[in-house]
């Protein structure tokens, strides 16, 4: 009996670990900064279906960068270095909180932020597409705060706040 049993379970153990090493995600996840070969599964017959399953369609696999034509190469390693950052977006934003001695009452300060527009270039140029060695992406940071104080709720694009060159566009985005 012991040895049916085990029997059974090598026969099945290779199943069990097979399917688990079926791709993971959904090639309309694949991100085209991974590394070339990521497994990913995608519908036979078209989009996948609202719900994320492929409905009559049978589940089809492939790696990220045959189903989207980009990737980093494996031994490669991304030198991402900054080629531009432009300022094109400002904004203040009132902070708040409470101070109690010995009664509470409300405190407001001030963040100015700086929405920066940053351009970067792989020196290493892993990417077997081109068109992958350049990203632009969004940085949001405060670059000026007031403390809390009491009162009233200030107005945090005040050029009297934090002077003039703290102006605001109120653009949240770079894009």
């Amino acid at each position: 009996m012991k040895t049916l049993i085990r029997t059974i379970l090598l026969a099945v153990a290779p199943l069990v670990v097979g399917a688990s090493a079926e791709a993971q995600i959904s090639c309309s996840e694949c991100d085209p900064y991974s590394y070339c070969g990521t497994s990913c599964w995608y519908c036979s017959g078209g989009p996948e279906q609202q719900d994320g399953s492929c409905g009559w369609q049978y589940v089809a696999y492939t790696t990220c960068d045959e189903a989207i034509g980009a990737c980093t190469e494996y031994g490669c390693t991304p030198n991402w270095v900054t080629t531009e950052r432009v300022t094109v977006g400002t904004y203040g934003e009132t902070t708040y909180g409470v101070l109690c001695n010995p009664f509470c009452q409300p405190t407001f300060g001030c963040d100015h932020h700086n929405v920066d527009r940053v351009t970067q270039h792989d020196n290493n140029e892993c990417n077997i597409n081109s068109s992958y060695n350049n990203k632009t992406y969004c940085h949001d940071y405060v670059n000026a705060s007031r403390p809390h104080q009491t009162g009233s709720i200030p107005n945090c694009c005040a050029s009297w706040l934090f002077g003039p060159q703290y102006t605001c566009n109120d653009w949240h985005s770079c894009f």
